[in-house]
């Protein structure tokens, strides 16, 4: 007898995933959702769901990215503000939020 997640296909999965995901969304999340884009939101999501072990992995994982490690470095912020990448600039909101949600876990 197999089981039923080996007879779905691993795209009805993830849709599957995804729209039980937004039913447990809070309002607020459906607002940035419309502002920030669908992918910011998912992962900040996945951030809250972290335990502090998976949130350090998570941090040195993206702090390991050259374009964060380049964007970090610009002091000016009418370059920075005009030159990097948006979602470099949301990789940054991320570490930054995760570094916080670590702090509250302690």
């Amino acid at each position: 007898m197999t089981k039923i997640s080996d007879s779905i296909s691993l795209e009805l999965r993830r849709e599957l995933f995804s729209v039980s995901r937004w039913n447990d969304a809070s309002p607020l999340d459906l607002i940035r959702k419309k502002v920030k884009g669908t992918e910011y939101t998912e992962e900040l999501m996945e951030i809250r769901m972290m335990s502090k072990y998976e949130l350090i992995r998570y941090i040195k994982k993206v702090n390991t990215n050259k374009a964060v490690i380049t964007a970090r470095k610009i002091k000016d912020n009418h370059w920075y503000r005009n030159n990097v990448d948006s979602k470099v600039k949301a990789k940054i909101e991320l570490i930054s939020y995760a570094y916080n949600r670590l702090h509250t876990l302690k």
